[in-house]
């Protein structure tokens, strides 16, 4: 056949590329204020709220029978007097003085190496977080009620 053609393909399809306008597609704005499930609670999240009021009422079912069953007495309280209180605060302080004591031996050694050296460590310091915690909560101001 052998005919041939002057035309260069590649600058013709770029040039047609480059001048053609952008595909428009048809688009449809989607208001979502206007949807049917707008503002509405979806239904796997009724079912969740359904599945947590029944667990509670079961829960409380059980609390109320447990109280019947058991025969639950009222506890009563009494006032914890000031001088008591003082003899417990003062018994305290000085049982975290004994620990701090311990502790502080551990604590100022060359190296702690062994495992049951870190445990002791580990313990006295939560002993001693503990004493500090209730020495705290004795020394408030106001009355102090404890179960009899």
């Amino acid at each position: 056949m052998g005919l041939k053609t002057s035309k260069n393909f590649i600058v013709s399809n770029a040039t047609q590329a480059i001048i053609q306008e952008p595909k428009r597609l048809k688009e449809e704005e989607t208001s979502f204020l206007e949807m049917e499930a707008y503002g509405k609670v979806p239904k796997y999240l009724r079912k969740v709220q359904e599945d947590v009021q029944r667990e509670k009422s079961i829960i409380a079912k059980c609390i109320s029978e447990q109280s019947t069953e058991g025969g639950v007495e009222e506890t009563e309280y009494e006032m914890m007097g000031v001088d008591e209180r003082q003899l417990l605060i003062n018994s305290l302080k000085k049982k975290w003085d004994e620990v701090n004591s311990r502790y502080q031996k551990i604590c100022h050694r060359v190296s702690i190496d062994s495992l049951g050296d870190m445990k002791r460590k580990e313990a006295q310091e939560k002993e001693l977080q503990q004493l500090e915690d209730d020495i705290q909560k004795l020394s408030r101001p106001g009355p102090l009620y404890i179960k009899t």
